[in-house]
């Protein structure tokens, strides 16, 4: 699992301090929400506060805007394990675990803050 953190920061490393995608109105709207003024209404609010609360508290830079999807991907192959262990077996729920982080779409998607 710690391999796969490392890799999801290089991914998210890898755009350097450019907003990529959705990031150009989610990062927006968290320094907004961070300053208590509403933003880009139309966007889900959690996203923006989850990650505001990060850059108030890493900085504004790209790794303050994506540690929040950097430790929600993490949190996320530990409950596909979780649940594999739960209704199958030990190596089954590796598999389905190693699956998940072998995933071009999931380390791409869970490193950028989205």
């Amino acid at each position: 699992m710690l391999c796969f953190f490392f890799i999801t920061v290089f991914f998210a490393a890898l755009a350097g301090n450019h907003e990529v995608m959705d990031e150009l109105y989610y990062h927006k709207g968290a320094v907004d929400s961070v300053h208590g003024v509403a933003s880009n209404v139309e966007h889900p609010p959690l996203v923006k506060l989850l990650m505001g609360a990060s850059i108030a508290t890493i900085g504004d830079y790209w790794l303050g805007w994506r540690l929040v999807s950097i430790i929600s991907g993490l949190v996320s192959v530990a409950f596909v394990y979780l649940i594999g262990r739960l209704y199958f077996s030990e190596r089954l729920a590796t598999f389905c675990s190693a699956l998940c982080c072998l995933s071009l779409v999931f380390v791409f998607l869970g490193s950028f803050g989205m």
